[in-house]
């Protein structure tokens, strides 16, 4: 892994982690040539309800494929995105008002890009 270690990288849980999207993750930070900055990864499901998600997202997951990446602005979303799903990434989604891209590899229906 060259870019995600856990004493680099609190918000990823990485006894709950998916190993794939892990390294998935990881190739899509190289081919960014930005920082990822991970704010979010496996949530408990009461955690998820109540930082506006849902008891059953991806983020509840256990492995967990899911991440919420900070973005800067414009440039770097489109980066952070392009990069994503290059690295094989098909569920994409971007908040705009936290200025978070959640990407995640999970079974939910995909292709599936949103924005909140």
């Amino acid at each position: 892994m060259d870019y995600f270690t856990p004493q680099g990288d609190p918000a990823i849980d990485f006894t709950k982690v998916d190993q794939n999207a892990l390294a998935m993750l990881n190739t899509a930070r190289g081919n960014a040539k930005i920082p990822f900055v991970i704010t979010s990864n496996y949530r408990s499901p009461e955690h998820s309800e109540e930082v506006g998600g849902s008891k059953t997202d991806a983020h509840t997951d256990n492995p967990c494929s899911a991440f919420d990446i900070l973005c800067a602005g414009d440039e770097d979303r489109a980066k952070i995105i392009g990069a994503c799903w290059a690295a094989g990434f098909r569920r994409i989604g971007i908040n705009v008002k936290n200025g978070h891209v959640h990407v995640d590899d999970s079974n939910r229906p995909s292709p599936a890009i949103w924005i909140e």
